[in-house]
């Protein structure tokens, strides 16, 4: 009765990680053409912008539905309240959560010819058995070494809970990527299943991500992988930090600035942010990592530094004070930067 009640003030949107990075590229970049692969029903595909190519085998009947309650802070349910804005997701999706459509991409990506591909969705896989995604992680190993060297591919990561899964897709696919886009708590636990530095910390998650820890495990995965793993976008509530080989990306400190940009204009769903709509949760002292401290800026926002071989950029976020939209937040950051960034050959 109450879910049925419910139905009336649904509202819908484009779904799955794939088809919002699609949207705000094609939104965004007007002049770029975008190839989006995927289980596409009727609904998504009427939300779509018309610019955005579909393989017409892609086409199904019926879509694939995630279902997201959002909420914001300090928001009640029954005798709960919310500490923070949020939200709960399920989802019916078993095209995705299956890599049903694996073969048709990469045979698409063939006849296609990107300048860039984006992977998404293999994080669904971690509810799966373990012969499944074993078999479908080796596919996508297989398939991946058959791209272009020249070709950029970015790994976009979502919430994972099984150890072993994350450290098999760690094993199998980040050593040909070019790319890899995570928040903090992904970041985090990828530490947790690798046995990298600071493996506790998803435990002890805080609203700022200590900079310098998360500057250390993302020195530890572009060390670990470095054959060819050469650029981390890691995008949290309060500050953005991309670390990049400075012989394979430029232009990242634009790149960095419009993804946080984006987050704040995407939350509180308004282009032109004033002071009483968002707010710096950056703290004026700032540890960049165990031997680098910076005092903030905010005439120049963008802080840059280097340890050892690696260039970082940090970014702080003009966080909405009331979101009104948190669903698709980190998609729309990492293609963002993505489309700002230049991978050099």
């Amino acid at each position: 009765m109450f879910l049925s009640h419910l139905v009336h003030y649904f509202q819908w949107y484009i779904g799955g990680n794939a088809a919002l990075m699609a949207e705000t590229i094609a939104q965004s970049f007007r002049n770029s053409k975008v190839m989006l692969v995927g289980s596409i029903g009727p609904k998504l595909r009427s939300l779509l912008r018309t610019s955005i190519y579909v393989p017409e085998i892609c086409n199904a009947l019926q879509d694939e539905v995630h279902m997201i309650l959002e909420f914001q802070k300090n928001e009640t349910w029954g005798n709960h309240e919310s500490p923070v804005a949020n939200r709960f997701i399920t989802s019916h999706d078993n095209s995705n959560t299956n890599l049903s459509m694996l073969d048709i991409f990469f045979d698409s990506v063939v006849e296609w010819k990107p300048d860039l591909v984006i992977l998404t969705g293999i994080h669904l896989l971690d509810g799966q058995l373990e012969t499944l995604w074993t078999e479908r992680l080796k596919s996508v190993a297989s398939k991946l070494r058959g791209l272009p060297p020249d070709v950029p591919v970015h790994l976009e990561v979502a919430s994972m809970a099984n150890k072993h899964f994350t450290t098999n897709l760690m094993k199998t696919l980040l050593p040909l990527v070019d790319s890899l886009g995570c928040n903090e708590q992904e970041l985090a636990f990828l530490a947790h299943a690798g046995g990298g530095p600071h493996h506790d910390l998803y435990l002890t998650l805080s609203t700022v991500p200590d900079v310098a820890k998360i500057t250390d495990i993302m020195q530890w995965l572009l060390q670990k992988y470095s054959d060819r793993l050469s650029r981390i976008h890691f995008h949290s509530l309060t500050y953005h930090l991309i670390g990049v080989l400075p012989n394979k990306w430029g232009n990242t400190n634009s790149s960095v600035a419009a993804g946080t940009r984006i987050a704040g204009q995407q939350a509180c769903i308004l282009q032109d942010l004033t002071s009483d709509k968002v707010k710096l949760h950056t703290p004026k002292h700032i540890i960049l990592d165990s031997e680098t401290a910076h005092v903030f800026d905010p005439l120049r926002p963008v802080i840059h530094w280097v340890k050892e071989n690696v260039h970082y950029y940090f970014s702080p976020v003009l966080v909405c004070k009331k979101p009104l939209k948190t669903v698709g937040l980190g998609d729309a950051i990492s293609s963002t930067a993505l489309m700002y960034s230049e991978f050099l050959l």
